[in-house]
């Protein structure tokens, strides 16, 4: 159990910021949040954004969502650029729990790549799949395909997957393959099976059997144990002919 070794208002800022996350990692939410509500902007701005950022997961995992988002609204890009685009992440995942559509795109929408690769990559992929599910493909395909690989591996991946889907709803499936065929094990082992899966029904429709077996070859157990049985059985179908 942390406790501190000596008074409150006798810690720095970083040092009231170490002492909440440790509350904070054993459990002791509320200890944690007295101790980072002590912690101004006015001491250390970019200090303050991560207590703030920490607060609102805090308050979040609390079930405390009203608390949550007015914390992460306090994180200002120019105190600290990579926190506020987690911040924004956060928020705008909780505006879609909370049903605040159109707030949680506009907090999405707010990070750049320059704040944060992964923060950015993932803010993306959510943005596809909520203009996906608003029937607004254009705006979807857009959102996951500015996604690179470089940004983060494990949402590149998954991007390429509802890409693949995307453009098999309408009717584009030489895009829809090369989607597909973009992700590689190494980003994602599942969403890698999943895409491979689709490649082989995607060539068995245009009689490529030869493409469609390699496909389906290519999905591995540890890949994901169902769509590898699948996989097998549809080997085996295809064989018989």
């Amino acid at each position: 159990m942390t406790e501190p070794n000596k008074p409150l208002e006798q810690m720095t800022a970083q040092e009231r910021l170490d002492l909440g996350m440790s509350h904070y990692e054993e459990g002791r939410f509320d200890e944690a949040i007295a101790v980072l509500k002590t912690i101004s902007t006015s001491e250390d701005p970019t200090i303050y954004a991560l207590s703030q950022r920490l607060l609102g997961d805090i308050y979040g995992c609390m079930g405390k969502l009203n608390e949550a988002t007015a914390a992460w609204s306090k994180v200002r890009c120019e105190d600290n650029p990579e926190t506020y685009a987690w911040a924004q992440f956060s928020l705008g995942n909780t505006y879609k729990i909370i049903g605040k559509l159109g707030e949680d795109i506009a907090a999405w929408s707010n990070v750049r790549r320059e704040h944060s690769c992964e923060a950015y990559a993932v803010a993306q992929y959510s943005l596809g799949n909520t203009h996906k599910t608003m029937d607004q493909l254009d705006d979807a395909i857009a959102a996951w395909s500015s996604i690179r690989r470089d940004d983060d591996p494990e949402a590149y991946a998954w991007a390429q997957l509802s890409l693949g889907d995307a453009y098999r709803t309408m009717d584009r499936s030489d895009n829809a393959i090369a989607a597909w065929s973009s992700i590689r094990r190494d980003d994602d082992p599942n969403a890698y099976a999943w895409a491979q899966s689709r490649l082989g029904f995607a060539y068995q429709t245009q009689n490529k059997l030869d493409e469609a077996i390699t496909a389906w070859s290519n999905i591995r157990r540890e890949d994901e144990p169902e769509l590898y049985a699948e996989a097998q059985r549809n080997l085996a179908l295809v064989n018989k002919h």
